[in-house]
């Protein structure tokens, strides 16, 4: 689910719903809340959160020079 922030945001929604398939059902049941939760708050917020298109690929630019 980390991952989905380095891919095209076009490709975050396919690839959001193709999380759990590799899940056992006991596991798909432990992640629920989870990815209920990711589904209806996130998911309606990719672009605030997606950083694929950032030309800066570390945080040192946020903590200003010296």
């Amino acid at each position: 689910m980390m991952a989905l922030a380095l891919v095209p945001q076009q490709y975050v929604p396919s690839l959001f719903a193709t999380l759990g398939k590799g899940l056992s059902d006991s596991e798909c049941d432990e992640l629920a809340d989870l990815f209920k939760y990711f589904n209806d708050y996130w998911m309606h917020q990719i672009p605030m959160w997606n950083v694929f298109d950032i030309p800066e690929r570390t945080n040192n630019f946020s903590e200003g020079s010296i």
